[in-house]
């Protein structure tokens, strides 16, 4: 009896086994398709795709506090009375890669009555690449992308002969995965259409789409959908988007940001709902008893309005807006400029770190295309650090005369930069030796430097660079009246002419080595001081899939010839960043613990920077806390430097929607050098 038992198990466990791998050949052989479908298009691919797109929106604010204010785009809805708003538009769309689309809004209608695009961070999820890495820009791993298989669960059903539905799901809970479901045409592999859910940055979404038919254009969606809900403190947002691409219907080049209701329902390829038309039919009944008022209201009393109307939309509306936001405008003929700026005070835009404690930073760019192959560039970065009382800025002007070529010419101006040197307290002591007391208390080791740099940058060939110019730098004493008493001066200025030669053997995407040389001169622009330095670098970031990298950087510093009056030591690649930006910040080039005084104290240096970025390492896939956390990244650092070789560095960072932290230790031959954080709020940092 037992043996016909083991042997009936036995048959049943060998037909549900032959059952599944029949299956999951199944599976393979469908989903092996849907990942090489794009390859067969890389040939045909144009150099610029062109489609007419309309597009449709609601917003509705179910739930709003005072926190709303501080959502990008959010502000003025916040201090309005309506809570709904519709928006549609009409615009050429050409496409050149995922980096560069250029949009020409022809006809655009709302009911927001400030105009500007409520909740525009969703507007990029119309625009989804199923079949790349990532499906809307750099977030998201597709789930039908070959690199992430790893991180997706797969499971068939079968429609008919010609369908098949791939359902997924990630097998970790994790902000950049998402699940859904998609049908896929068994044939060629072509997906034909999917819906995705998913969260990020307090944004849960719901995103669906219909993909082309036939060739290159059946790798874009023609038509997409995203419901969208946003829950931030207590606020609730709620919109819903809709874009049709591929549309028949072209307008004349001269109708641009039209707002003429005719036009566009001429061009509308689908209906309005019953609720977009009753937030549409709300907003003109209440336009129209506005109208009413206006003919009624005498002129004294209608001055009087428009006077507080004024005063309200400069002190509320320009004024509030920019202290809690960031503002962009485009401007100029055909909207060649654009102007994006910071928040004025925000306190999502407070970092922390060891060196400066709590720092403020601000930021403001300003970007004008003259033609195709040239542009201005303009950007104001400033920061305060509350530990030194000190306030920051650096500003770069750049003109791009040949973009193809890389050829710019640069104007970089920055102040705040404090610089500590010892050489001269040591030389004021020889002369001094009765006061050596008094002068240790005097801060004669401590300047703040300004400087000012201009220099022309061109590759000549694919593989090589060279840039030339001149810095200047002045430094001036934290405390001018001490260096009064011992008859030392309180500026110290010094003048260069600098050159950097740059060899790139694969390209900008490969291993990119510079050298830089730098000749100091007296009596050049009240110059006092004589010296040659020389620095070597070499960079290099691996890009990986799934959203990895490894970024290794080695260089060396020497002052060859320094002269006897040289006390100060900059060097362009071992130097201290003041002003920080998040997560995106070059903290992969630092030293987060070093103490701001080896930047200045060695007449030479070797160092070493190694940096691995993953979105799913350790933290991601721990429980609860891991749903939120986005990327992730270990730091590995060596320092030789005089009195101090050698210096090693390691660390851990994270971040995730709210804040992004990294977490650091010193070592040195001598002893534990130190453990210490650096913090920074992320919070709508990539709307």
């Amino acid at each position: 009896m037992i043996n016909k038992v083991s042997g009936l198990l036995c048959m049943l466990f060998l037909t549900i086994t032959t059952i599944k791998l029949n299956g999951a050949n199944e599976n393979n052989e469908i989903l092996l398709k849907v990942f090489h479908y794009q390859e067969q298009f890389k040939n045909s691919m144009p150099d610029s795709i062109i489609t007419n797109a309309y597009m449709k929106y609601t917003i509705n604010i179910a739930k709003k506090n005072a926190l709303l204010m501080t959502v990008p785009t959010m502000y003025r809805p916040y201090r309005m009375k309506e809570r709904k708003f519709f928006t549609e538009n009409y615009s050429n769309i050409i496409y050149y890669n995922r980096d560069k689309v250029k949009v020409k809004r022809q006809i655009k209608v709302t009911t927001n009555t400030r105009g500007n695009d409520l909740f525009d961070y969703m507007l990029k999820f119309l625009g989804p690449d199923i079949y790349e890495p990532t499906i809307v820009e750099n977030i998201l791993l597709s789930p039908f992308n070959k690199h992430n298989r790893r991180f997706y669960i797969y499971h068939n059903i079968a429609n008919d002969s010609i369908t098949t539905t791939i359902r997924f799901r990630p097998k970790v809970k994790n902000t950049q995965l998402v699940r859904g479901d998609a049908v896929i045409e068994n044939a060629t592999g072509r997906i034909v259409l999917y819906q995705i859910r998913g969260e990020y940055d307090m944004v849960r979404f719901n995103l669906y789409a219909i993909m082309g038919k036939e060739g290159y254009k059946s790798l874009f969606p023609i038509e997409c959908n995203v419901n969208a809900r946003l829950s931030y403190i207590g606020n609730k947002v709620l919109s819903n988007f809709h874009a049709i691409y591929e549309l028949d219907k072209t307008l004349p080049d001269s109708i641009v940001d039209s707002k003429d209701r005719s036009i566009l329902r001429q061009v509308r390829p689908i209906p309005l709902s019953k609720r977009e038309k009753e937030i549409v039919d709300e907003y003109r009944e209440k336009r129209k008893t506005e109208q009413l008022l206006e003919i009624h209201d005498t002129a004294k009393v209608q001055e009087e309005s428009e006077k507080r109307n004024m005063v309200k939309y400069i002190f509320w509306d320009v004024i509030g807006d920019n202290l809690l936001n960031k503002i962009t405008a485009d401007f100029g003929e055909d909207q060649k400029g654009h102007l994006r700026i910071g928040p004025i005070f925000n306190p999502l835009y407070f970092g922390y770190n060891e060196k400066q404690k709590l720092v403020y930073k601000f930021d403001t760019r300003l970007t004008y295309a003259i033609s195709a192959n040239s542009d201005l560039y303009v950007r104001l970065r400033m920061g305060y650090s509350f530990k030194l009382d000190q306030f920051y800025i650096k500003t770069p002007f750049r003109w791009n005369f040949n973009k193809r070529k890389n050829g710019y010419i640069e104007a970089y101006f920055s102040n705040g930069d404090r610089i500590y040197n010892s050489t001269i307290l040591d030389h004021v002591k020889e002369t001094h030796p009765k006061r050596i007391d008094d002068l240790d208390n005097m801060k004669l080791d401590y300047f703040r430097e300004l400087e000012l740099k201009m220099f022309v940058n061109y590759d000549l060939t694919e593989k090589f660079g060279l840039q030339l110019g001149y810095v200047y730098r002045r430094r001036s004493a934290i405390s001018p009246q001490h260096f009064k008493e011992v008859d030392k001066p309180t500026r110290y200025n010094t003048f260069s002419p600098m050159m950097q030669l740059q060899y790139r053997p694969a390209g900008y995407k490969g291993v990119i080595l510079t050298a830089d040389f730098e000749n100091g001169l007296r009596k050049v622009f009240s110059s006092d001081a004589k010296y040659f330095r020389f620095e070597i670098d070499a960079s290099y970031i691996h890009q990986m899939s799934c959203m990895r990298s490894l970024s290794m950087r080695v260089g060396s510093g020497f002052y060859i010839l320094k002269g006897d009056n040289q006390y100060f030591l900059d060097y362009s690649n071992f130097c201290e960043n003041n002003i920080l930006t998040g997560w995106n910040d070059d903290w992969t080039g630092e030293f987060e613990l070093l103490n701001s005084t080896w930047y200045n104290a060695s007449d030479y240096y070797f160092r070493t920077n190694i940096t691995y970025e993953s979105p799913l390492l350790i933290l991601s896939r721990m429980p609860i806390v891991g749903h939120f956390t986005e990327k992730e990244r270990i730091y590995l650092s060596g320092l030789h430097v005089r009195s101090l070789h050698p210096y090693i560095e390691c660390g851990y960072g994270f971040t995730n929607r709210l804040f992004s932290m990294g977490v650091f230790m010193g070592f040195s031959q001598q002893h534990f050098e130190g453990f210490g954080f650096k913090f920074g709020f992320e919070l709508f940092n990539n709307w």
